[in-house]
């Protein structure tokens, strides 16, 4: 496709968009492909699980599109299903293996959320307008700016 000859990252699955790489001895990232199928024991979060239980980096992040929290009050993180799979799917390895921070957008927003002390940001301005901030009192977080 365009958007491969364009973005020639080393995927781990040639249907899909999920990779990670390292920056330095101290960080990897995991770029996760929100719109391929990831569910309990699909290849996607296997490889996932995988690569954060083999990591000896400081720093480990993880990018996706749909934040898991987030509060823009366009997508309500209650009631959006690929949010809500984010806590439910990717939540339990972030907190299990040490991910301090995740990245994501889809909201035209800019906030954090601290969760148990895992940094979850969404940037999801993009050069477009932003939405107004609504805190949707989340379980176990608080929002930290908006």
């Amino acid at each position: 496709t365009l958007f491969r000859q364009k973005f020639p990252y080393p995927y781990v699955d040639p249907t899909s968009f999920y990779w990670s790489f390292s920056y330095g001895p101290d960080v990897l990232i995991f770029i996760i492909d929100q719109y391929h199928y990831y569910e309990a024991g699909s290849q996607q979060l296997v490889w996932l699980e995988q690569g954060l239980s083999q990591s000896t980096a400081k720093w480990k992040f993880m990018v996706f599109h749909a934040p898991g929290y987030s509060c823009g009050h366009h997508h309500n993180p209650n009631k959006e299903p690929e949010m809500i799979r984010v806590r439910t799917l990717l939540e339990p390895l972030i907190t299990k293996y040490n991910v301090q921070i995740t990245f994501g957008a889809h909201n035209h927003v800019y906030c954090r959320y601290d969760v148990n002390g895992v940094q979850h940001l969404t940037l999801g301005g993009g050069g477009a307008w932003l939405y107004n901030v609504t805190d949707f009192k989340l379980p176990n977080s608080m929002l930290m700016c908006g």
